[in-house]
């Protein structure tokens, strides 16, 4: 049985719980002095039964019986039992509207005590909202609301609900908190419900609290975790927002690529690379994270700001080979030659050359990284030629003019010592 259907057997019960009289029933225009109603012995009979049918959810047979009497032209406080019984048969079976018409025309007959008859106003406001009808809903809620010492928690979340209906999300902040308050055990929907309504008024410092409660009792829930985390980024709390992703996924509630993703570059981000580059390393291996060029180029990113070079070249090999520009292979030979592995920095600077698709830029530092691979595997003469290449461009002019002047210098050197050493040997000869 449905929550609701228990709160309209609720009412239901008090009805067919009066005391059975032969007496008909009566009504006055104020509830305040109606007196408690009696059924009429023959409609109480019936009653009895049906009552057992609507506890057993046996609601055919309890709209069986409650028509019956209604053709029989019962009226008075009979009609109002009557009517409520079968509203609540009416509402179980989701024939909301129905049941709305029972219970209206219960209300309307001015014949049940105050305290019922507001418990009656709940469930009008409940069926309301359920017909998506939120200003009557409001209307009748109130209504209970202010017929009440102590409203329930169930009854302000209605409430709550309906001005969230009609987008009146500030007049919803106060029986959303209050329901909150009211509940002996914390009710997640209740909590989400407040969430949303700070977030859709820009309540910040309230739902940041909010959330830090929740994430302490619901810690099982990502969307709690994540959404704490994103309003400490936005309220200029980044380590903080690090600090909850970096748990949820210690966790095991992390499940989405960017979500590892973002969380290796948090790693990066706050000084810790290492961490980054084993994570995404991980969930790459457990097929997680796709193994494509953008990933495996921060991998190697990620190694290679940790120090970690030998580590950083086989991830950036495989973007290399993915990538069908020479960025990559640029990236490449800058870490070959941060390694000296001057062989492979050159093989993979001729590479970058070939495929090209790069700016002017990128170009000129591939050709300026040949030429210190170059350098450093005694090719002067090719060094001399890719140095002199790079230094047309303005971002690396300076810098490979230098290297082009220190090689003519040494060339110049060389030539005067085999000059020297010449001279000597043919001296030697003529002695």
């Amino acid at each position: 049985m449905t929550k609701f259907a228990k709160l309209l057997m609720a009412t239901a019960a008090f009805a067919a719980g009066v005391a059975v009289s032969s007496e008909g029933a009566y009504a006055q225009s104020s509830c305040e002095d109606r007196r408690p109603g009696t059924l009429s012995t023959s409609t109480g009979r019936v009653l009895q039964e049906t009552f057992e049918k609507l506890q057993a959810e046996d609601y055919q047979g309890v709209l069986a019986d409650t028509n019956g009497l209604i053709q029989r032209g019962v009226s008075g406080y009979d009609r109002s039992v009557v009517l409520q019984l079968r509203g609540s048969a009416y509402a179980s079976l989701e024939r909301y509207n129905e049941a709305l018409r029972d219970f209206l025309d219960v209300v309307a007959l001015n014949v049940i005590p105050c305290a019922q008859e507001n418990s009656l106003r709940l469930n009008i406001g409940q069926l309301y909202l359920i017909t998506e009808n939120y200003s009557e809903a409001i209307s009748y809620l109130r209504a209970w609301i202010n017929g009440v010492e102590e409203p329930s928690a169930d009854g302000l979340f209605l409430l709550a609900n309906a001005y969230v209906g009609v987008e009146r999300y500030q007049e919803a902040i106060s029986p959303a908190e209050r329901a909150i308050a009211a509940s002996v055990e914390p009710k997640k929907t209740q909590h989400q419900l407040l969430n949303f309504i700070y977030s859709e008024t820009n309540n910040v410092s309230k739902r940041r609290a909010l959330l830090e409660k929740m994430v302490g009792i619901w810690s099982d829930d990502k969307a709690i975790w994540t959404q704490l985390s994103q309003i400490y980024f936005d309220t200029g709390r980044e380590r903080d927002g690090f600090a909850v992703l970096e748990l949820a996924y210690q966790a095991g509630l992390l499940d989405q690529e960017r979500e590892f993703v973002a969380l290796a570059q948090y790693y990066s981000v706050y000084d810790n690379p290492y961490r980054g580059a084993r994570l995404l390393e991980r969930e790459i291996n457990a097929g997680n994270v796709e193994g494509d060029e953008d990933n495996f180029r921060l991998l190697s990113q990620l190694w290679s700001q940790a120090r970690e070079h030998d580590r950083a070249i086989p991830p950036l090999r495989r973007a290399a080979r993915a990538d069908s520009t020479g960025k990559t292979s640029l990236r490449l030979a800058q870490i070959f030659v941060a390694d000296e592995q001057y062989p492979e920095a050159r093989d993979a600077a001729r590479e970058a050359l070939r495929k090209g698709g790069m700016n002017d830029d990128d170009t000129a530092d591939t050709r300026f990284m040949l030429g210190f691979a170059l350098f450093n595997l005694d090719d002067l003469e090719g060094a001399r030629e890719q140095f002199a290449i790079a230094a047309r461009s303005e971002s690396k002019r300076r810098e490979a003019q230098a290297y082009v002047e220190y090689i003519d210098v040494l060339v110049e050197t060389q030539e005067r010592q085999e000059a020297l050493d010449e001279a000597q040997r043919l001296e030697a000869e003529r002695r």
